[in-house]
């Protein structure tokens, strides 16, 4: 068992039927938490204070946005995606 799975999830029930929708699973969601946290790369929302990570499973990246809350961290949404993002040189408007 991973200690990805140990990461408690507080969310709400609307929240909670989004993600099943989404066919999202807590433990794709603890993985992502897990790395964030473990790594540090994550955003943070300048006015919510909210973070956003996301985190490549398999062939689909899965996006949380959450925040602290007790002994764990609230989910206020998720979702997951295909794309595959590479390093952007700015200058030359290519992928590195």
């Amino acid at each position: 068992m991973g200690d990805h799975r140990r990461i408690r999830l507080f969310i709400d029930p609307e929240v909670r039927m989004v993600l099943e929708e989404r066919r999202l699973k807590e433990e794709d969601l603890q993985r992502t938490l897990s790395e964030a946290e473990q790594t540090g790369k994550k955003f943070v929302h300048p006015h919510t204070g909210h973070f956003l990570a996301g985190v490549r499973q398999g062939s689909v990246t899965v996006w949380v946005e959450y925040s602290r809350h007790e002994d764990g961290f609230k989910v206020h949404r998720a979702y997951q995606h295909r794309v595959e993002v590479t390093a952007w040189d700015y200058k030359t408007g290519r992928t590195k």
